[in-house]
């Protein structure tokens, strides 16, 4: 996406909705791209703290 132009605000992330990307419109309205978790990152002690981000391999 970024070799067509769109103007990410930050690199993904992984959080326990899953992968999190973030990005510009043309008009400058943020956009949030959400993909699946990856398999493993979302440990069931880390949701029960309510841990905002977790951190993958």
């Amino acid at each position: 996406m970024a070799s067509a132009g769109v103007s990410f605000v930050s690199v993904p992330r992984t959080e326990l909705c899953g992968r999190v990307a973030v990005f510009l419109d043309v008009s400058g309205n943020r956009w949030d791209l959400l993909g699946p978790a990856v398999a493993g990152c979302l440990a069931p002690q880390q949701a029960r703290r309510g841990c905002a981000q977790v951190a993958c391999p």
